[in-house]
């Protein structure tokens, strides 16, 4: 009935090898660059409605359909592995990258990896990161379409959020939901940190513990109606009004939602 085609078009190079000596062996580097052209397209069903065949529940996605978008990505990157003595090494690592639509952006690395004697390994890392939105996100077309619950009030007319018609203000209303892709969408951005500690006393046996975190920022999210009518202080840019201060839209598309944490612990 419809369908659709991504393509990735990427060149890559890298160069590595020693680059000189330390009195505690080889420091080595890597220096390199990615070039690629991601592509998307989406046909959905372009032709009027009373000339598509009649097909039962046929699930015809026309508000998505996108005759081809693209965006073109540079990137640069190098990484230095120093042995700082006989028992630990520093990795120092950067990448630019330059999205089309978004600018560039820097990403650095560091990691450490200490032995002080041969059972026993502590190592630990640094680095932060950069995801643009999907195509989907930032360009897929947008619906409208009623609410059809009767459990929906003005959030800012009605603290307790409860239906109520014997309270002015508490009415049922039935706003428009609007859904889809939004082109003002910006990226996410992390920043992603491991510590652990490796012992091995046989070559038999191994353990290690690793704890890591990753904190996302500017989060690519979208809620439900409920949630951001729980939440209206967070969202109030999201629900549209008309001249006499009556609620008609929200606007449930995605968002740059804020911050994000996840720890974890590996044993």
């Amino acid at each position: 009935l419809y369908g659709g085609k991504s393509t990735l078009t990427q060149f890559d190079a890298t160069l590595s090898g020693e680059i000189f000596n330390l009195p505690a062996g080889a420091v080595m580097a890597a220096v390199g660059t990615d070039l690629r052209r991601e592509e998307y397209a989406f046909n959905g069903d372009a032709r009027a409605a009373n000339s598509r065949p009649v097909i039962l529940n046929a699930p015809f996605d026309d508000a998505n359909a996108l005759s081809g978008v693209h965006r073109n990505i540079r990137a640069i990157y190098a990484e230095v592995l120093v042995p700082v003595t006989k028992k630990m090494e520093l990795t120092l690592a950067g990448r630019q990258d330059h999205y089309a639509g978004f600018g560039s952006t820097f990403n650095p690395k560091v990691t450490v990896r200490y032995q002080p004697i041969e059972q026993l390994l502590f190592r630990g890392s640094y680095n932060t990161g950069f995801r643009a939105p999907s195509f989907n996100q930032l360009y897929n077309g947008f619906t409208d379409s009623t609410y059809a619950g009767k459990d929906v009030v003005d959030p800012a007319k009605c603290p307790t959020l409860k239906v109520d018609s014997t309270k002015p203000g508490c009415e049922s209303i039935t706003p428009i939901v609007r859904t889809g892709g939004k082109a003002t969408l910006g990226p996410e951005t992390a920043k992603q940190a491991t510590v652990g500690v490796v012992f091995e006393p046989s070559p038999r046996f191994s353990a290690n513990i690793d704890l890591w975190e990753i904190r996302k920022q500017n989060t690519i999210d979208s809620f439900s109606t409920l949630t951001m009518l729980a939440n209206y202080n967070l969202f109030a840019g999201n629900f549209e009004r008309d001249a006499a201060g009556n609620l008609v839209l929200i606007d449930q598309r995605w968002i740059n939602a804020g911050e994000r944490i996840t720890r974890g612990l590996e044993v």
